[in-house]
């Protein structure tokens, strides 16, 4: 699903960046430039980020590396 698309950034990318070790939605923003455009997905991305941040403490306890296929199974 794609979340901003200003940016064409999808949850599968925002999924992809917490398993690679984005920790924070300002490092995600800084990383993907989401929300940066017209803010219009600010909302949803913020709480895709918190949806995948969340999988990957349950699945990896909150380590880097997680599986962004399992992370992102939903989307």
């Amino acid at each position: 699903m794609i979340i901003c698309i200003c940016k064409d950034v999808s949850a599968r990318d925002i999924a992809r960046a917490v398993a690679g070790g984005c920790s924070s939605f300002s490092a995600l923003q800084e990383q993907l430039e989401v929300g940066r455009a017209c803010g219009t997905c600010l909302c949803s991305a913020r709480e895709t980020f918190a949806e995948h941040k969340a999988a990957c403490k349950a699945s990896c306890g909150g380590r880097a590396k997680a599986n962004p296929q399992t992370l992102s199974a939903a989307y």
